[in-house]
């Protein structure tokens, strides 16, 4: 049975490799929600009670994720330059 949360793992991935070419696994995912949890992200904006978009450093670049709090999982990657 498929889950939401390991949906949003692969979606985040095809997109981290899509829009920076950076291929972002599970481990990978695991320390950026790791730093959002710790206060280590920039928080960008808040998007609803479960959605909020982060600013995040990875590899000596800056992602901007948008982070699931009920799933604790990254529902997309994208650059800076996206609103």
């Amino acid at each position: 049975m498929r889950s939401k949360r390991r949906d949003q793992q692969r979606h985040a991935q095809q997109r981290a490799l899509a829009r920076t070419g950076l291929n972002i696994g599970q481990r990978q995912q695991d320390a950026i929600v790791d730093k959002i949890r710790t206060g280590e992200a920039v928080f960008v904006r808040k998007e609803s009670n479960r959605i909020s978009v982060f600013d995040v450093e990875y590899e000596e670049t800056t992602l901007r994720v948008v982070y699931d709090k009920q799933r604790k999982s990254l529902a997309t990657i994208m650059t800076t330059d996206f609103q």
